[in-house]
């Protein structure tokens, strides 16, 4: 749901659409830079958190195992 919200509204510091529409007039090609700028840390955002929660599970696996053969 926050990914929803921070895309189409997002805030005065990290545009999503709509803000980037209020401020096309005043701001115009810096509102659009904020906007990819934006769109960018979301990208990146995502990429940290999908690889992080991959080594997360690797780790809780691979803790398990070692756990499971010290009892063997």
């Amino acid at each position: 749901m926050y990914l929803v919200w921070s895309v189409l509204v997002g805030t005065r510091q990290a545009f999503g659409l709509i803000q980037w529409l209020r401020f096309l007039p005043k701001e115009r090609n810096l509102a659009a830079q904020k906007l990819l700028a934006s769109f960018q840390g979301h990208e990146q955002g995502w990429q940290t958190w999908k690889h992080g929660a991959g080594k997360i599970s690797t780790l809780r696996s691979e803790v398990s195992q070692s756990i499971a053969s010290k009892h063997l």
